[in-house]
């Protein structure tokens, strides 16, 4: 049972995750387009399309999450210790980016992260809060993600300019390196919470049967089916709307 205030270290780094697994990793794309595309070259529509590539990373990451904590439910802080570290690294990766697939390979991989960091980081925050403040503490932690879209607007002159061709390299190994530090300092708050009983077999059966009940809610047709389908859409529709932008420049 969590003891803390909302207000605390490990919200506060929480937080500073959120920055990256939001803000940097998936929304700060868009704004670094035109400086990609002078840089690796390839269409609107074609750049727009690695935006549905890093969603699909996302769903992934997603789906198979929870059979993974399941295998593994005493490892949560690990993986999540591996997933920020990775997810800050990757950032770093993806700047070096010279060629259409390399850039789709690494925004997969950042999709598949920020998944699993979005989850695992929330769950570990909110276990040390108190029940009654953990809404105070969500709404924090999200904050940072919000922050995270503002500091990347503030790159965005600077990596749309065209005198600066590496801008949007220079701005993602920044990210990337921030992400690194956020990673290290939320596993040096969270270390003293990190002893936790294992799971009895009770225990396992119900997270199984939790599982199961998720993906229910995912999958059913009367749940959250259409909420899925329909965000698929936008971003094949976002894609799209890229295609005839760029038909329109041509």
């Amino acid at each position: 049972m969590g003891t803390k205030s909302a207000f605390n270290r490990i919200t506060l780094w929480a937080s500073f995750l959120f920055v990256v697994i939001l803000g940097f990793s998936r929304l700060s794309y868009g704004m670094f387009l035109p400086g990609i595309q002078r840089v690796i070259g390839g269409s609107y529509g074609q750049l727009g399309m690695l935006g549905t590539v890093n969603f699909i990373g996302y769903l992934v990451g997603t789906l198979c999450l929870p059979p993974l904590l399941s295998r593994f439910p005493d490892r949560k802080h690990v993986i999540n210790r591996i997933t920020c570290l990775l997810l800050g690294l990757t950032l770093i990766g993806s700047a070096f980016s010279d060629h259409f697939t390399g850039l789709g390979l690494w925004r997969f991989a950042i999709g598949l992260l920020s998944a699993f960091a979005t989850v695992l980081v929330l769950s570990i925050a909110m276990d040390a809060v108190r029940p009654a403040e953990r809404g105070a503490a969500s709404g924090l932690i999200w904050l940072g993600g919000s922050a995270g879209i503002l500091v990347t607007g503030l790159f965005a002159p600077f990596t749309i300019d065209p005198s600066h061709l590496l801008g949007w390299r220079y701005a993602w190994v920044i990210m990337g390196v921030f992400g690194v530090i956020a990673a290290f300092g939320f596993e040096f708050v969270t270390r003293k919470r990190e002893a936790e009983k294992m799971p009895s077999q009770t225990e396992s059966k119900s997270r199984d049967k939790e599982n199961n009940n998720v993906y229910r809610l995912l999958l059913s047709p009367k749940r959250l089916l259409f909420l899925i389908a329909s965000y698929f859409f936008l971003r094949m529709g976002i894609y799209h709307l890229f295609h005839v932008f760029d038909s329109l420049s041509g």
